[in-house]
């Protein structure tokens, strides 16, 4: 069973997905984690979660799954667990920051948040690659890739 959930395939498309939702996924890990393209860093980003009411656990969690599940992703490391975390990630972001702004985009500056459209657009990629084998070039435990 869990040769079965790191193995991978040879689809090009999975390949080119789990890189670009790698390259979307890292700067928001990297806000969080590391303070980066203008984010919080570690302790700025627990207080923010402490003040959603996120348990300082889940907000780990969540910082983990965007620095180190990128990562991952973007090596092909463990491609579904780290989709798996990203859809989480993106579902919990959906439910507690940008649903109240609505579907669309922030494209103005009219709003103060971004919608649902946001999160959606990354839970998307992460539905399609996290049943899925992981594609090309993808670390295995053998079958595939």
């Amino acid at each position: 069973m869990l040769r079965r959930f790191f193995q991978s395939g040879s689809d090009y498309s999975l390949l080119l997905l789990r890189l670009l939702l790698a390259v979307v996924i890292f700067p928001q890990g990297a806000q969080k984690l590391l303070g980066w393209y203008g984010g919080f860093g570690l302790d700025g980003t627990l207080q923010f979660f402490a003040g959603i009411g996120v348990p300082a656990v889940i907000a780990l969690l969540v910082i983990a799954s965007d620095f180190f599940g990128s990562v991952a992703l973007a090596l092909g490391l463990g491609g579904r667990l780290a989709a798996f975390g990203t859809l989480a990630v993106m579902l919990g972001a959906m439910l507690l920051v940008h649903g109240e702004y609505g579907f669309f985009i922030n494209w103005y500056g009219l709003q103060q948040g971004g919608g649902l459209a946001i999160p959606g657009g990354d839970g998307d990629a992460t539905v399609r690659l996290a049943p899925s084998w992981c594609g090309r070039h993808a670390v295995t435990l053998g079958g595939g890739g």
